[in-house]
């Protein structure tokens, strides 16, 4: 995997321990060969997957709206919603954000977000992480 996706992951299950959440990460998909994206429906060709850069991930007891809000707050990279199947998907490409429900696309908006306070989680997150510079905090 990226080191930039594993820091990614990281300052989710970071912020979500130090606020006495669910914070085991389950992985449902991490890196893919091209032979295996290629058969998988729906999957991107040029997939961040192939390339190391993509999870798609769940936490036992945090909804996936909420645990893609935070993925969005963190705002690095791509979050997908994929409500009924039970996960979201991160990655550290170009960032931007969609919905998929019944494998139709909903929404490709970046939705402002207020799960963290950025008065106060922004300098946390950029201390974790001082080599990311568009390491911003949505306001």
């Amino acid at each position: 995997m990226s080191p930039k996706l594993l820091d990614l992951l990281y300052l989710i299950q970071v912020w979500l321990r130090i606020n006495r959440l669910p914070y085991k990460i389950l992985v449902n998909s991490g890196y893919r060969t091209p032979q295996h994206n290629s058969k998988l429906e729906g999957a991107a060709k040029q997939s961040l997957h192939i390339k190391a850069m993509a999870a798609d991930i769940r936490i036992p007891g945090l909804s996936v709206d909420n645990l893609g809000k935070l993925a969005q707050a963190i705002g690095v990279g791509g979050v997908g919603f994929y409500p009924t199947k039970g996960f979201i998907h991160v990655d550290v490409g170009k960032v931007r954000t969609w919905r998929v429900a019944e494998s139709t696309v909903l929404e490709t908006e970046h939705w402002i977000v207020e799960l963290l306070d950025p008065s106060t989680d922004a300098q946390w997150l950029a201390n974790l992480a001082p080599d990311w510079p568009e390491l911003e905090m949505l306001a």
